[in-house]
This record gives C-alpha cells, structure tokens and sequence, in this order.
C-alpha cells in the first residue's frame, strides 16, 4: 500500500471532518473503534471483534478499547489500551508506519483512557459510533449527532485513491480463493463446507475476518440467495455458486463467479450457455456505468437485457419489454443491481431516496459520479417461492415451463464484479483477476 496515498487519504478525511464540525457547531470529533460485543448475557462468549467504520476511515486500526480523537488544526490523537491481558494477544497492526501521523497515547486502565479523551475532547465534542461505554461520557445531543453523520457518511460515497488501492488488494486477495475453489470443484466432488475451507485457506482468512459470510451453493442452492448452511455431503451437482470477499486495511471485496461441469450436449451445456449470457450482460452493464447515469436506471436496464435473455434461451416467449412490465424478470431476478462498497460491504449513503416500490430490494439509488465504488450483480434464480404463485397468474403463460424445470437443478447464476468509478470511466477491480467466461472452466 502507497504511503503517499494514505497520506492524501487522511489529510481529506480530517478536512472533511472538521467542515462536518464546523458546520454543526462542534469543535472534536470522537470516534471508538468499539469493544467486543457478548453473544448471550446467559454465558461469558463474546462475538468475534469488528471495529466501528467511522474509526476505521481514518486509521484502520481494527483494536478494541480504542478511541480517536479529531480536532481541526492539530494532528489526531489514538488512545490504545496496554495489551497486557495473558489470556489472548491480539493480532499486530500491520500498517505500523500509519500511526506516525498521529498522537498516541497508550493507558493500562480503561478508566484512565477515557478521562483523558473527554478531557482531550472538550465540552464541544461529538461522538460517533455505538461504544455505549465512551458514548455516556458526552450529553445526549453529542452522541451520533445527525447532521455530522450524514455529512460523513456523504464524504465516504467517493472513496480516494488509497481507497480504491485498498479495495483493489482485497479483490486481488478475494480472486485467489475463487480461484482455489473452482480448481477444487472441477477436480471432483466436494461437499459446500469442503469449498468453503478451500476459499479460507487460499485467502489465508479465519471465518470471523471475512467481510461477509460467505456463500457457498451447489446445485439447487443456489437458488437461495444467501445460502450459509452449508451442505457437509460431497454431491454430483454441475452447478457451483460462489460469492466472497476478503479483506484488506479495513475494506472488503465482494466477488460473484457461477460454475458449471459443461457436457457437451444436455441441460449442462445449456447452462453453461445461461452463464455466459448474464456474463455478457454483466460486462455490458459496466460499460454503462458512467457519471450522470442513474444507478436505479442501470438497473431497469438490466430487467430490460434479461428479458431479452429469457426469450433467447427459450425460457419465456413474446416480447421482451412484456415479460418486464408483466412482472416475470422480477421473479426470476428479485435482487437489485447493486449496491455501494467499502469499509462496509453495503456501504452507507448509496440509498438517499427509496427506489421505486417494484425495485424495493435495490441498494444503490444514487447517480453515478466519480470515486463511487459499487458493485454490479445480475443474476438469474429459479426459486420456487417466486416462480409457483407466478404459475397461477396470466403472466405465467409467458414463461416456458418445461425448460425451467429442466435447468431448475442448476439452482441459479450471479455474477458480480467491484466497480470503481475513475476519471469518467468504470474501473472493473476484479474481472482480470478472476474471470468469468461461461463458467465451464478457468
């Protein structure tokens, strides 16, 4: 990672903090990192620790008990507790040379640490995250005031340099296991829990460090969007769904590939020739997906190409513009196009009006502008639940039943890539390094 570009990196994010202060009526800004969170009040298990994005932005520390402190015209200050605990040692911070940039300060007591932010931070301070513990130092009206967290959250919908360098190194990190498992499955059978431990040990990540649960499908499963229970039996199935990141100095990839054991004539190959398709259409949308598009249009444009879809691959019948309006892309593509990516995998602030009611699961409604970063994610499901009550109403004459229930076994094909928008241009950050094709081999 670019030292340089971090550097540039925090010198936007505390400008961009000290307008949100200025314009709030604030003077500091404070921000914990977060502690680790009980499982149960009913037993002593903690959840695996995530540290609070708002930190993040400015320092990827990812350490418990810590807090930063921002106040305009002086450098930030870190507040780190003393790891003195016998019990565990924490992973080390593996972008040392960051904390130059700022004023730490280390206590062994967590008392003595948080006096020493509310005194650092003074009576005009506000403090944004969940921390209950630092949290009910400051008054009420300090803690998460509205407008400084939407004015952060708007500065985190442009992501900067080492931003899209971070994200870059993550779905660089994320292709390596994508990799890894479609190797395992082409070489035999394998169970999803097999799969997943392949992706783990690729990407040398434990569990609790992915940046989402990974989802991991064979066959039929793939139909269920976020399929997590995964099958512990080795199967025969021809279809593989894979969606998993990784992560890298706070950021998460978010990848999609869709694989199939292509025969060379039956339903398999038919498949493989699905998957090349929304491949194809995948590309077509980024290409698209440029400054002054709106997202919730590319999304349309979507239904609109996948019907054209369903009617080439003798799914449905009649006009392409019918089987949109009617209702049937809808159950077969329920999801939205997108959604904005960064320290979290659906990022904040890409949503600032509700999408029209028809595309009520759609994460991104903004308009496309430089330093976006967002994914782009058709797919193509065959879920019952969807496609049964579509049987009984008129539009379900639209749709050729016989060869739904053919490639049904398939289960489903997503295909998702992370876009970053650069210099008027999309900037695919995964497709070179794990690519697509029609999902038959690598």
């Amino acid at each position: 990672m670019s030292t340089a570009l971090y550097t540039e990196h925090l010198a936007h994010v505390l400008r961009g903090t000290e307008t949100a202060l200025a314009t709030s009526g604030f003077e500091a800004a404070v921000f914990p990192y977060g502690s680790y969170r009980s499982k149960s009040r009913y037993d002593d298990q903690d959840f695996p620790f995530r540290a609070a994005p708002h930190a993040e932005y400015v320092l990827p520390l990812g350490e418990p008990d810590a807090v930063l402190v921002v106040r305009p015209g002086r450098a930030p200050a870190l507040f780190r507790r003393a790891q003195t605990s016998f019990w565990e040692k924490p992973a080390p911070f593996a972008h040392g040379w960051m904390l130059e940039s700022f004023e730490v300060r280390t206590f062994d007591d967590a008392e003595t640490l948080l006096a020493a932010v509310v005194t650092l931070a003074g009576e005009k301070a506000a403090v944004v995250g969940e921390d209950a513990t630092v949290a009910r130092r400051f008054p009420n009206e300090h803690r998460d005031p509205t407008a400084v967290v939407t004015a952060l959250h708007e500065l985190r919908t442009r992501k900067t340099a080492w931003e899209i360098e971070a994200l870059a190194v993550a779905g660089a990190r994320a292709a390596a296991g994508h990799r890894a498992v479609a190797e395992a499955f082409f070489a035999g059978r394998r169970s999803e829990l097999d799969l997943h431990l392949v992706y783990l040990a690729a990407t040398a990540q434990d569990d609790s460090e992915t940046p989402y649960k990974n989802i991991v499908a064979l066959g039929r499963n793939a139909s269920i969007l976020h399929h997590i229970a995964y099958g512990r039996t080795a199967t025969e199935d021809r279809s593989l769904l894979v969606d998993a990141g990784a992560p890298h100095a706070g950021y998460g990839s978010d990848i999609t590939r869709t694989w199939v054991r292509r025969d060379r004539a039956g339903a398999a190959a038919a498949w493989a020739d699905l998957v090349g398709a929304i491949g194809r259409m995948q590309l077509a949308l980024i290409a698209a997906a440029t400054p002054g598009v709106d997202y919730e249009a590319l999304h349309d444009s979507c239904h609109q190409q996948l019907a054209t879809i369903l009617v080439e691959h003798r799914l449905a019948k009649g006009a392409p513009e019918a089987l949109v309006t009617s209702g049937v892309t809808r159950a077969f593509f329920p999801h939205g196009l997108g959604h904005h990516l960064g320290l979290q995998t659906h990022d904040v602030a890409g949503k600032p009006r509700p999408p029209r009611p028809e595309n009520r699961y759609l994460r991104n409604t903004r308009t496309i502008e430089n330093g976006q970063v967002f994914t782009i994610e058709p797919g193509l499901y065959f879920i019952e639940a969807l496609l049964e009550p579509l049987r009984k109403t008129p539009a379900g004459e639209q749709v050729l039943w016989a060869e739904v229930e053919r490639l049904s076994p398939f289960g489903g094909v997503r295909i998702e890539d992370n876009i970053a928008i650069v210099e008027g241009a999309p900037r695919n950050l995964t497709r070179s390094a794990i690519p697509q094709g029609d999902g038959s081999g690598l």
